[in-house]
């Protein structure tokens, strides 16, 4: 064997021993890329597994403090109030878990989130001291100003955490899809190696090369479908909050009876009409209206066939009114209408049509009883205010009581005056004799 030979040989084994460790050095890369992506994968569904967790706990926490604001029954409310602090359990465990896998980065705006999570908390626990004190209304108003507001910032903070998450996830992507470049190029160099040293080898490398491309590109798409999966059902989640947003503030602004504004809603709406008519000299007016002998329907029928009355009526009310006005229940058996832009004698006609049709009413459990409304109006002036109209409406109220129920009063200075008279002797009117 001459010396071209012994050199050919010697190169030969010296690129065989080269291809040898490319080839060995290029499996590892592969190998480690893909162990890499794969823990990225896991990571990110995790994550995000436990993101969804914790805002359900949030929004069942929430939901569960507006079931304690409409349940009467004592024993269910103890229920609703013991699930309340089992879930605060299942929060700090999935926070727990989920904290430990964060970026620096994500870290912060997690501090975001908790700092917002213990407000809401804090409002919860001042919700929940004045139902227990028997407070309603002071407890809904925390739930609405309060909770409702900060849990819209809460799913702000989650859905920038989880974007902030995807994007960490695109980045890890990105960086695998330049490692597997590199590792291609790699294969590409040992693909010509292999067909200077013979077709066994090149096939082997190409075989190899299509093998890991292949895996790149699942990989790829069983992280770009996981993450989409993960996307979508973040989304949902965002929307079935916003319901639940849109159902809180409806059940804030809503009688549950009669399916009219409440009283919170009206006063709010007068607040309103007021500042308009101060801006635009929009004159507006009020309707007082309260059930005649309510008292006695309840007292002969029976509270179940009371509240059947009232809902009729506010349902006929509801029809009587204009477009653009607005009735809410007042309180009890009285209903309380706002009329935009009206004069007296307009606002005056509008009653008389809804007590007209309030006296025609017949009600199916009841088939016997006269059914009749007493109403009293009155309209802003230059010089009043919201509780002078509301006084001066009741007013008027009071004194069709006393010329006989069944009829309209308009407020005016005689009125007033005639009304004071009349009951400057009478330590109180009672509405339902």
């Amino acid at each position: 064997m001459n010396f071209s030979d012994r050199l050919l040989i010697a190169s030969f084994g010296g690129l065989m021993l080269l291809m040898l460790s490319l080839t060995a050095i290029t499996y590892q890369l592969s190998h480690d890329a893909n162990t890499r992506l794969n823990s990225v994968v896991q990571n990110q569904l995790i994550k995000l597994n436990l993101a969804r967790k914790m805002q359900f706990i949030g929004q069942a926490r929430t939901d569960s403090l507006q079931s304690m604001l409409l349940i009467d029954d004592v024993f269910k409310r103890d229920e609703t109030w013991t699930y309340f602090i089992d879930i605060a359990q299942y929060y700090i465990k999935s926070r727990e878990q989920f904290i430990a896998l964060l970026s620096a980065e994500e870290q912060e705006l997690m501090l975001e989130i908790d700092l917002l999570a213990n407000e809401i908390v804090s409002s919860h626990h001042q919700s929940i001291d004045f139902l227990q004190d028997g407070d309603y209304k002071s407890a809904k108003n925390i739930l609405l100003n309060q909770v409702l507001e900060k849990n819209k910032k809460y799913l702000t903070l989650f859905s920038s955490l989880s974007e902030l998450q995807i994007s960490n996830a695109q980045m890890a992507v990105d960086s695998a899809k330049i490692e597997f470049l590199f590792i291609r190029k790699t294969l590409s160099i040992l693909a010509t190696l292999s067909l200077i040293l013979g077709m066994v080898i090149a096939y082997y490398v190409i075989r190899k090369r299509h093998h890991l491309t292949r895996q790149l590109e699942s990989a790829n798409a069983n992280l770009e479908l996981k993450v989409n999966e993960r996307t979508a059902d973040l989304q949902n989640i965002q929307s079935q909050l916003r319901a639940s947003n849109k159902q809180l503030k409806k059940l804030a602004t809503t009688d549950d009876l009669t399916g009219l504004f409440n009283r919170n809603y009206m006063n709010s709406h007068l607040a309103k009409e007021l500042s308009r008519f101060k801006r635009y000299h929009k004159t507006f007016g009020i309707i007082m209206m309260d059930v005649d002998h309510f008292k006695q329907i309840n007292d002969q029928f029976g509270h179940d066939i009371g509240d059947k009355v009232l809902s009729e009526i506010a349902r006929q009310l509801q029809k009587g009114i204009r477009t653009n006005d607005a009735i809410a229940r007042w309180g009890g058996e009285e209903f309380l209408a706002c009329c935009s832009e009206i004069n007296t004698s307009s606002l005056q006609a509008i009653a008389e049509n809804l007590r007209q049709t309030i006296n025609h009413l017949i009600i199916n459990d009841i088939p016997d009883t006269d059914i009749s409304i007493s109403l009293g109006c009155s309209v802003i002036d230059n010089n009043g205010n919201i509780l002078q109209l509301i006084k001066q409406a009741d007013t008027a109220l009071y004194l069709a009581k006393d010329n006989g129920r069944n009829r309209v009063e308009m407020a005016s200075l005689e009125v007033i005056e005639n009304a004071s008279v009349a009951t400057s002797n009478v330590t109180s009117i009672d509405r339902n004799k």
